[in-house]
């Protein structure tokens, strides 16, 4: 039997929609003094008052509604009693189920007045994004998604954090395939018309000396979180989008 990419599409939609709107609720109350169990508890009744579920609660035990991961960490960060101090930069990243569907998306967020070098590691970030998804068609592969990312990344003295990447999605949270943010054109699988992806962007200030390979660092785990001890700041956009 034919599947309904049409119909599948838009339950995705209303999945992402969702999704985006929970952080359009949350942006107000992203402040300093504000604790990140306080946000967590706003995307929780968010989601659910408009018919939603939020996906990666009790995830593989994952104990809460969404993921914040302030400055060093890298993503997946658990909201807890954690204040929001003047200076940081966080992203938070919200996945809902609607309707037999997930919509993931994420969202840096500056706390007060934040560092020249935070804001540029947040723009090249969000620009090494919205520069791969505009090659997105048909046909594209993988390679030519992860190069358009470190490159620009890279050009602007930021390297790519090669320890994470996006993934399919749909009717299933994480699955095949694994979107790198970094690679070679022309390389990797194509991506089709029904193809469901995230498309993660995550940078790290880093010297320039390790632009051309992995950086030094060591991971510490936190409960599903994860953290780089040696780099003060990282940036981390995503998207969810079918490839047509």
């Amino acid at each position: 039997m034919k599947k309904n990419y049409s119909e599948l599409f838009e339950k995705m939609h209303a999945a992402g929609k969702l999704a985006a709107k929970t952080l359009d609720e949350l942006t107000p109350f992203v402040k300093p003094g504000v604790t990140t169990n306080f946000l967590d508890k706003i995307c929780y009744e968010y989601i659910k008052d408009h018919g939603g579920n939020s996906a990666p609660l009790y995830y593989r035990g994952f104990p809460k509604s969404c993921c914040t991961s302030p400055n060093h960490t890298v993503c997946h960060g658990i909201p807890s009693e954690k204040i929001l101090e003047d200076g940081d930069i966080m992203n938070v990243d919200v996945t809902t189920f609607v309707d037999g569907h997930h919509g993931d998306t994420g969202r840096m967020f500056c706390i007060g007045d934040v560092s020249v070098k935070s804001k540029n590691l947040i723009s090249a970030t969000y620009e090494s994004m919205m520069k791969a998804i505009s090659i997105i068609k048909p046909g594209i592969k993988l390679g030519d998604i992860g190069a358009t990312i470190q490159d620009y990344v890279e050009l602007k003295g930021f390297s790519v954090v090669k320890d994470f990447c996006g993934h399919g999605i749909g009717t299933v949270f994480h699955k095949p395939p694994n979107v790198l943010h970094y690679g070679n054109k022309n390389s990797g699988i194509a991506l089709k018309i029904s193809s469901k992806i995230t498309l993660p962007s995550n940078l790290a200030k880093c010297c320039p000396k390790h632009l051309c390979g992995p950086c030094p660092k060591l991971m510490l785990r936190f409960g599903v979180g994860l953290v780089i001890s040696n780099l003060s700041e990282l940036s981390n956009s995503l998207s969810s989008l079918p490839a047509d």
